[in-house]
């Protein structure tokens, strides 16, 4: 399973230590420790200190698993009296704890209270939450306000999410009026943050004509940066730009190939169905219909329409016997993969069965 930000170790790269001066070398020799490997010293030294940090840290180790298994009661425990002492993190983690059902059912109602916590002690994180819970349910307009002055005080202060968010709204013209350039400044802003969903953003405002006209040299720049950092769909974007390239040499396909080829393994199903024409016409790879049908299947799974018609080409080729292995080598790749998070586009409530 994993864990939201907040609710992992704290002694990782975002880890700050908020402990009394009295504390402060033990607490530190816990963090010490855990970013060893160390962990059951890490869980015996915080239990010593049990200031709001270690009582923190130690829900973080509990929620992980590395002792063992995930252990939510004692972690959960622990996240409330740190929370109780004032620790925002902690606090948050509690929110993430209840929104996703960590050990326990669901509880949209007490994770906005803790989010609620969490960003009145000016917590970036816990602002953006608050905003985001808020504005996922039904609301008063006032609930709306307040969704949106949490959300500006997160940006405000560069929370990377919250200054996608923003451009989001900026970019569709909710809640406010339409600026894509104002967005585009946002999305901007989150990307030099490290942000990768604002660098694959940037990309399709350019190639959309959104500011006046397609740039695809621009467009290219961004998914190259946000494909660089693993987004799948910035991966299909420049798949799909560079084998419709008219003027593409083989060495400019190759890296379409490879994009679509790394793009379909990570479930974008364009990039499957992209993948699979690859394999048909035999431009970027060598033809081979008998994959062509194995990730065109994929892709008709995920709800492509144009991929039956594409599979029906391969079927053709390559005989009902051999399609009939493909499909069972399909299913089992989809059975043993399908765990890997992705998004369904298609498909309603992200329902996605193999047939």
């Amino acid at each position: 399973m994993r864990y939201p930000r907040c609710c992992r170790l704290l002694f990782g790269l975002g880890l700050t230590v908020i402990a009394s001066a009295g504390w402060a070398l033990s607490t530190e020799d816990g963090v010490a420790a855990a970013r060893d490997g160390r962990f059951d010293e890490a869980r015996k030294i915080w239990e010593e200190v049990a200031d709001a940090a270690a009582l923190r840290n130690l829900g973080g180790l509990h929620l992980s698993g590395v002792l063992g298994q995930p252990d939510f009661d004692a972690a959960r425990g622990h996240f409330l009296t740190a929370a109780d002492l004032g620790d925002a993190q902690a606090m948050l983690s509690l929110g993430y704890i209840n929104a996703r059902g960590m050990g326990q059912d669901k509880d949209a109602a007490t994770a906005e209270v803790w989010f609620a916590k969490a960003a009145a002690l000016d917590q970036p994180e816990g602002q953006f939450m608050l905003a985001r819970t808020l504005l996922d349910r039904n609301r008063t307009d006032a609930e709306t306000q307040d969704a949106l002055d949490m959300l500006n005080l997160s940006a405000g202060v560069g929370y990377p999410p919250a200054l996608v968010l923003v451009g989001d709204l900026l970019r569709s013209g909710t809640y406010t009026d339409q600026d894509v350039g104002m967005a585009v400044a946002y999305y901007q802003s989150a990307a030099d943050a490290g942000a990768v969903d604002a660098m694959t953003k940037l990309g399709d405002v350019h190639l959309f004509a959104e500011l006046g006209a397609p740039d695809i040299p621009a467009a290219v720049r961004h998914y190259l940066r946000a494909a660089e950092n693993g987004a799948t769909d910035a991966m299909y974007a420049l798949a799909f730009l560079f084998y419709n390239d008219t003027g593409a040499d083989q060495t400019l396909l190759q890296t379409a190939f490879n994009h679509a080829q790394t793009a379909s393994l990570g479930w974008d199903e364009r990039a499957q169905l992209l993948l699979g024409k690859m394999y048909l016409d035999g431009r970027a790879t060598r033809t081979n219909y008998s994959e062509a049908y194995f990730w065109l299947d994929l892709a008709a799974s995920a709800g492509v329409v144009e991929a039956h018609h594409l599979r029906a080409l391969a079927h053709a080729q390559i005989g009902p016997e051999e399609a009939e292995k493909v499909h069972d080598r399909a299913r089992t790749w989809f059975r043993e993969n399908h765990t890997t998070p992705h998004v369904h586009r298609l498909l309603a409530n992200n329902e996605h069965a193999f047939r």
